[in-house]
């Protein structure tokens, strides 16, 4: 019996000197704080930017680049509007009689219309063309008159600017002016030169049926 209690007692010493150590040592924990592992700063939080993907950059469009057919006609120079050899502004009446000898007809008039009044008008008729020269009322009566116009309704068999001739079809002449500005209204068609020369057409029915090469007015 002896032995029993001295078994039991010995085991309840050292369940109190186990509770003894386990409370001594959460004491501890209390008074110095949490194990060093805890009081680390907590990590930052990394927060990843999703940037949106940006719309595609769209070039500009570039029109293609047309070379020039080189079989088109060059722009409208003054020096093609000649005609037998007469030039708009150059040719005098006693050059244009000694090529071509003495006119079918000789006309002449007073403009009265304005802001041309007093102007006399000469016209030079042959089988071909006429020609037209003006003698302005401030003009040097000592200076030759030069010529102002040349014009033709009829087919011709001399050459002319860009070969044109009366009763050509319109889209013929159209396609022999491919780099002019060309102005057209109704039946008439006008090309103007750098060098205030002008090519007057006129049409009927699509046909040519006047032509005139002069001065722009």
């Amino acid at each position: 019996m002896h032995s029993k209690l001295k078994k039991s007692l010995s085991l309840l010493i050292l369940s109190l000197l186990i509770a003894a150590f386990l409370l001594a040592a959460c004491q501890a924990q209390k008074e110095t704080g949490p194990p060093e592992q805890l009081l680390q700063p907590a990590p930052e939080q990394v927060t990843e930017t999703i940037e949106e993907p940006s719309a595609p950059k769209v070039e500009p469009e570039v029109p293609p680049v047309t070379e020039t057919d080189n079989n088109s006609p060059p722009y409208l120079i003054g020096d093609e509007l000649i005609y037998r050899g007469f030039t708009i502004g150059e040719t005098t009446i006693q050059d244009l009689q000694d090529t071509l000898g003495k006119p079918v007809e000789i006309t002449q008039r007073e403009v009265t219309e304005f802001p041309y009044a007093g102007i006399i008008v000469y016209e030079y008729i042959y089988d071909d063309a006429k020609y037209m020269f003006l003698l302005h009322p401030d003009k040097d009566a000592d200076k030759p008159l030069t010529l102002y116009l040349i014009s033709f309704d009829k087919h011709t068999d001399y050459p002319t600017p860009r070969g044109i001739n009366i009763g050509d079809a319109q889209e013929d002449v159209l396609s022999k002016f491919p780099q002019e500005p060309v102005a057209i209204g109704g039946s008439l068609m006008i090309i103007e030169t750098p060098n205030r020369r002008e090519l007057y057409i006129m049409f009927e029915d699509g046909i040519v049926t006047y032509i005139s090469i002069g001065y722009c007015d």
